[in-house]
């Protein structure tokens, strides 16, 4: 679309433009029922002469003043303007293996756990950049979208288990997908993906492979062993057609092959950083932000072009002026807030400078300036502000899937495990297929867990 309007509700204002001639004739009609009582020689000298009476053009001027304020008001726009945005590209999603077979334990004591202290030590020495956490299993879920708080990460990585996927599976590349839609999310053209696994088929690697832009680099940490382990799980795992106990081998070197192939860089997992430092996951985020990491792209706004209507409405009302119609028109100027008549207040709205303040990461100042409560919660979360995230939340009169599965999500952080389990409950009634809510109120059970057990073990230490 060209040619629009960026506040058309400004647009009901226009009868305004009317209650000015509406006032005009009323003046008139006034001066009418003088002239029936009053005899016309003294009426001279009381009314204005009739060729004041006769001009029309102070209506006239007053209507095209306040139609061109009106216009400029709504804000007319046909043109883009693009505007340098310079965005940090250390961003890392880290996509983490979370299959059955990740329970065996060839890698003390089990590959699960090693890959989540692998993460660990990752997050501990990045001290720059953005990271986000996805896990696949038969589908992918995020747990973290990209952020600058590691600290959100390593909380939830301990609740973390196979045990709790809503599907099983060995989807790699939904967790590949998913890491990618978080890159455009965000709008971020560069970064990075790690990927911790037990096995990624020759197929998967094509099809990888094939999804990757140039962009976007993936390393790949193997976790596991060549003679493999047995997979804990009722028991142990057995092959549904034999009932043989299936034993979770790892292919390194056709998954070291594949990478080849493909450029992607891999390692095994060793148990010191020499794994990360292989693949280049440990060098200082600022220096790479001073090299080729920091990139600068171009983002398009519209041009409010209604200024230039304020400045052919000018000479309109300095002729207006002498003659006293502004006075008329002036409580147009205040038909905002009178606390938000300053410049940005007049071309844009509320939520419009709130969004601004959002997406340059003032999500404090954010959460403040929001009218709209959707808003308002998602930067008071933004904002680590959980409590109040919850409060607006729960105010709203109608929540949809969506609505329910943020205020789970805030009830999590907020570690109110039985409210946020009753959120997301919600939010499947709504929305029987939402997985994601399924991954997340299984880690909340397992952080609920978590908690009891630690609390029990508090109490114990206390009798002793």
């Amino acid at each position: 679309m060209a040619f629009h309007f960026l506040r058309p509700e400004i647009f009901w204002l226009l009868p305004l433009v009317g209650l000015v001639f509406w006032f005009y004739k009323t003046q008139q009609s006034s001066a009418s029922q003088w002239k029936q009582t009053i005899d016309a020689q003294l009426l001279a000298h009381l009314l204005p002469d009739k060729q004041n009476q006769s001009r029309t053009w102070l209506p006239i001027l007053a209507a095209c003043l306040l139609t061109l304020l009106i216009i400029a008001f709504a804000g007319p726009a046909w043109d883009k303007q693009k505007q340098p945005v310079v965005k940090n590209q250390d961003a890392l999603v880290i996509v983490l293996d979370n299959t059955l077979s990740m329970l065996a334990e060839d890698k003390k004591p089990t590959r699960s756990v090693v890959a989540k202290r692998k993460i660990e030590d990752l997050l501990k020495r990045r001290t720059d950049g953005l990271t986000a956490l996805v896990v696949f299993s038969g589908s992918a879920h995020t747990v973290t979208p990209l952020t600058d708080d590691r600290k959100t990460i390593l909380a939830l990585l301990p609740a973390i288990d196979p045990k709790i996927m809503p599907s099983f599976g060995n989807n790699v590349v939904d967790g590949i997908e998913q890491a990618l839609s978080l890159f455009n999310q965000t709008g971020t053209t560069k970064g990075r993906i790690l990927l911790l696994t037990d096995e990624i088929k020759p197929e998967q690697f094509s099809i990888i492979n094939r999804l990757l832009p140039d962009s976007i680099d993936l390393s790949i940490i193997s976790i596991g062993t060549a003679t493999g382990a047995p997979i804990p799980y009722d028991g142990f795992l057995k092959d549904p057609k034999s009932g043989a106990i299936i034993l979770a081998k790892v292919n390194v070197k056709e998954m070291a092959k594949e990478s080849r192939t493909f450029g992607f860089a891999f390692s095994e997992s060793t148990f010191n950083d020499t794994d990360l430092e292989r693949l280049g996951l440990t060098r200082n985020n600022q220096t790479i932000n001073q090299t080729d990491n920091t990139q600068s792209r171009q983002s398009s706004l519209w041009i409010d072009q209604g200024v230039w209507l304020l400045w052919l409405a000018l000479p309109l009302a300095l002729l207006l002026f002498r003659r006293g119609w502004l006075f008329m028109i002036i409580p147009f100027l205040y038909i905002q807030e009178s606390d938000a008549l300053d410049w940005p207040s007049l071309w844009q709205t509320k939520d419009q400078q709130a969004q601004t303040l959002f997406n340059e990461g003032n999500v404090k100042a954010a959460a403040e300036s929001f009218k709209n409560d959707r808003w308002k919660a998602a930067a008071e979360y933004k904002a680590k502000d959980y409590e109040k995230a919850i409060e607006t939340y729960n105010a709203l009169e109608e929540k949809s899937a969506e609505d329910y599965y943020n205020l789970g999500n805030a009830y999590t952080q907020a570690k109110k495990y039985n409210e946020a389990i009753d959120a997301y409950d919600d939010a499947l009634k709504k929305d029987k297929e939402n997985n994601d809510a399924k991954a997340n109120r299984a880690i909340a059970e397992a952080l609920k867990k978590q908690q009891k057990e630690q609390d029990q073990k508090n109490s114990d230490q206390n009798q002793d």
